[in-house]
């Protein structure tokens, strides 16, 4: 028979793996959301680039050489 003790320990072992796994799951995704918000940055970046440059072509074909590049 398990004695109150014993019980209480395996108990702790389980909350502490619980708060170990809980911890890497958390810091999982806070790395996973700031790799999406760089990429989304970085992307959003990329198009107003490329826009500015359609926008600022002298002439269609060159508007269309930009958006193409």
């Amino acid at each position: 028979m398990i004695k109150f003790d014993e019980f209480q320990s395996i108990n702790q072992v389980g909350i502490e793996a619980f708060i170990a796994s809980a911890t890497a799951w958390t810091k999982g995704m806070q790395a996973m959301a700031i790799e999406s918000a760089d990429f989304s940055r970085k992307a959003f970046e990329k198009n107003a680039q490329a826009f500015e440059k359609v926008l600022g072509a002298k002439s269609f074909e060159k508007a269309v050489e930009a958006q193409q590049g």
